[in-house]
């Protein structure tokens, strides 16, 4: 708690120079982790620290200001050895010079004070959870995936048993919007070592999440890649929607017409690809899963030969209000044209039995519209004869 009233006591625009500095200042060598901590109940106490001692010169590093960094930063007292490493460079250094060796301490990136300040996860924050025998490395505080993991309860038990009944050994399997990886590595399990998965994440987040579990799994048979999934390669704003999920916040061409460019390389941007690109060497394609926020519409725009050639089984989030508001198309226009390419729409509505085929995308939105819900879950089939 106390990190957090210091952080929130901090202005905004310093809040922004410090996530600045975090994701571009150079890597340095962090004093507090040449030295221990000072043995419990020691103090090299800045508290009692005159205005003159706050007030610098200029932006010229001061005593305080050491003890202020480590207070922030890592919510104690200097160390001796932290103290003998600053105390020369006062009067020398600027502020500037001193903020990243901090920023990039491990110490730092295990606290609290990083997680408010940056948005990012503490490692008291983190578990490796059991998910059905698979070991899944987890952010216990995200809301959207990770706490429900943590807690032992199922994910999406109709998507996953969907998967279950689609996928076997040696089997082909895309996952686009993998998140933390939840059915990538169901499907990996699935598939065994003769079959291949390749996911695709926007958020360098969950990718990193996604990788490390494969790896603790011996799961040689995934690829991760951190891209946007789009009509044609570029670079595209990526926002943070809701702890682990993400939205597209518009092509980078496109947002530099209404923004400051020097405001925009302060958020996270990730490149674009293709489905078409991404199974270009693919002989065939067993199941493709796409949940992206609303950029479906998007993805399937760059999946041509994809879906004409490959024509994978598809279970879809379905979510007509993002879809406006992403891909710019109304949701029931998105479903016809599938149909057009020879699929029928099926609605995942119990782990226990297969999806409920509809013929008609506007009963899609109907039955949505009674939910009372924001999306729906859907089982794309290719018609028979088709």
């Amino acid at each position: 708690m106390a990190a957090r009233r210091a952080v929130k006591r901090i202005p905004e625009p310093l809040r922004s120079r410090l996530r600045g500095l975090w994701r571009g200042a150079p890597p340095r060598a962090t004093p507090s982790e040449e030295a221990g901590s000072p043995p419990a109940g020691t103090s090299t106490t800045g508290d009692d620290a005159t205005i003159a001692d706050i007030s610098p010169t200029g932006d010229r590093l001061t005593e305080a200001d050491i003890h202020f960094a480590y207070r922030l930063f890592q919510g104690r007292e200097p160390d001796p050895a932290g103290l003998a490493f600053f105390r020369p460079r006062i009067g020398q250094w600027s502020v500037l010079d001193v903020l990243p060796y901090f920023a990039h301490s491990e110490e730092f990136r295990r606290g609290e004070t990083f997680r408010l300040i940056m948005g990012g996860t503490g490692t008291d924050a983190i578990e490796v959870v059991d998910v059905d025998g698979i070991e899944m490395v987890v952010p216990t505080d995200d809301p959207a995936v990770g706490a429900h993991l943590a807690a032992g309860n199922a994910y999406e038990p109709h998507v996953d048993a969907a998967v279950r009944r689609l996928l076997g050994p040696g089997g082909v399997f895309v996952d686009a919007g993998a998140n933390l990886g939840v059915f990538s590595l169901l499907a990996a399990r699935l598939v065994g070592p003769t079959g291949r998965v390749v996911s695709v994440e926007a958020l360098a987040s969950n990718a990193a999440f996604l990788r490390v579990s494969a790896v603790l799994n011996g799961f040689t048979n995934t690829v991760v890649h951190t891209a946007a999934l789009a009509d044609r390669p570029g670079t595209m704003i990526m926002d943070t929607a809701a702890g682990s999920n993400g939205i597209l916040g518009g092509r980078l061409e496109d947002v530099l017409t209404e923004h400051d460019p020097t405001e925009i390389v302060t958020r996270d941007l990730v490149s674009i690809v293709r489905l078409d690109d991404l199974t270009v060497a693919m002989e065939h394609l067993d199941l493709l899963k796409i949940d992206i926020e609303g950029a479906e519409a998007l993805a399937f725009a760059g999946a041509e030969r994809t879906l004409e050639e490959l024509r994978p089984e598809i279970l879809l989030e379905y979510s007509p209000g993002l879809l406006q508001r992403v891909s710019g198309i109304e949701g029931a226009e998105m479903l016809s044209d599938l149909i057009e390419r020879g699929y029928r729409i099926g609605i995942l509505e119990d782990a226990s039995v297969p999806a409920r085929f509809l013929e008609d995308p506007a009963d899609v939105d109907s039955i949505l519209a009674q939910t009372g819900g924001d999306h729906l879950d859907l089982h794309l089939t290719v018609s028979p004869g088709d």
